[in-house]
């Protein structure tokens, strides 16, 4: 036997090794590494290899209506506080930009807005409430008297 069929006998046994060891939701998930075959693992069954990425799509197509309420199921609800903390630990500031990769549903990019839409109106609070005053004036003995005159009311 050569060096190169050896070497490939030990990788079929390593890896028929470690997917006996996989639970059977891991193998129904997993991928099948061989690209000699038409067909590909998706769920429980096999299909063609050109049709999973379509198939994959389908699936959170069908999904996508009730996405949240199934994370609400699954996690207790707890998914929305890790978002929040999520967006807590960002320290959404005004002008800043964010990208949400593969982001789902967009719920934390919409929550990562509404934070840095309330960074905004906060600054432009504390811009209003900022006094100024101004008093233009042509003479210059004038706003020394004003200034004499407001310290003794």
């Amino acid at each position: 036997m050569s060096a190169i069929m050896l070497r490939a006998m030990r990788a079929a046994v390593v890896q028929t090794s470690v997917a006996a060891q996989l639970s059977p939701v891991s193998r129904a998930f997993a991928t099948s590494t061989t690209d000699d075959t038409d067909t590909i693992d998706f769920g429980f069954k096999q299909v063609p290899r050109q049709q999973k990425e379509q198939l994959v799509g389908q699936v959170f197509s069908n999904v996508a209506s009730s996405y949240d309420t199934m994370n609400d199921l699954m996690s207790g609800g707890l998914h929305r506080l890790w978002k929040d903390r999520l967006v807590e630990s960002l320290s959404p500031f005004p002008g800043m930009q964010h990208l949400d990769v593969a982001g789902g549903t967009g719920d934390v990019a919409f929550r990562v807005l509404r934070a840095i839409r309330a960074a905004e109106q906060l600054e432009q609070q504390q811009q209003q409430q900022q006094s100024r005053y101004s008093v233009p004036q042509q003479q210059p003995a004038q706003p020394q008297q004003g200034s004499q005159a407001s310290m003794h009311p």
